[in-house]
């Protein structure tokens, strides 16, 4: 999925997992690098969710429930998980983030906590976002340190 990108950021390989975003240009700090409205992503209800992992198993509706807790966020306010269909789903976690994410009405956004140098990978701390308190939710989907791959990787 290499090859997207934006004035600010690209899509590339990353040292802490898989694919991962990098600054192109240097961010100056409180710059909005990434925002897109809840109406432009898939929404998932707490029903839908509920339904699809207590149906029965196969390994199309396993990789689609991954994909759902690997790709998306839960957002507390609209109990909503909000899946991200745009490349801004391949933010990686660090302890120390350079970029935090924000929830303004229905629009998301990520912006510089910092100022963030050009070739830099832009991370988020995954513990600062929304826990989800449904059924059927993996542990891995509110624990950081676990090993990429289960976890999502912008929530």
């Amino acid at each position: 999925m290499s090859g997207w990108r934006t004035e600010l950021a690209e899509v590339r390989e990353s040292q802490v997992h898989g694919l991962g975003i990098f600054a192109v240009t240097d961010i100056p700090e409180g710059t909005v690098w990434w925002s897109a409205d809840v109406a432009d992503t898939i929404t998932i209800s707490r029903a839908q969710f509920e339904t699809l992992a207590s149906s029965a198993s196969s390994p199309a509706s396993d990789a689609l429930m991954s994909g759902i807790q690997e790709y998306s966020i839960y957002l507390a306010a609209l109990d909503l998980m909000v899946l991200i269909p745009d490349n801004g789903r391949y933010v990686n976690h660090a302890d120390e983030p350079n970029s935090g994410a924000q929830v303004i009405g229905t629009q998301l956004r990520s912006v510089a906590l910092r100022d963030i140098t050009a070739g830099e990978e832009i991370t988020e701390d995954y513990a600062t976002y929304d826990h989800c308190p449904w059924a059927g939710i993996a542990p891995e989907f509110h624990d950081a340190t676990v090993e990429p791959g289960l976890m999502i990787s912008f929530r």
